[in-house]
């Protein structure tokens, strides 16, 4: 598992975690509850991405119907 962050209306801090089958991101920040969970075969793209638009430590993931911003992975080439 992985810190990181859901790039939102505001910075959404939590885990993300890696499956045989799914990315998952959870998030429990003073009650507030925040799940996204993305099964491999739905995911269209993985692109490298910046915070701030010049820090490049973020990852993007687009399936079909979303996409999501995680950001705060200062060794993502690894």
């Amino acid at each position: 598992d992985f810190t990181c962050a859901v790039e939102s209306t505001v910075l959404i801090h939590g885990r993300l975690y890696v499956t045989s089958k799914f990315i998952c991101f959870y998030s429990n920040l003073f009650g507030l509850e925040k799940r996204i969970r993305i099964p491999y075969a739905h995911i269209k793209a993985i692109t490298k991405e910046n915070t701030a638009m010049v820090i490049p430590n973020a990852i993007g993931i687009a399936t079909g119907a979303s996409s999501w911003s995680l950001c705060g992975f200062p060794e993502k080439d690894e």
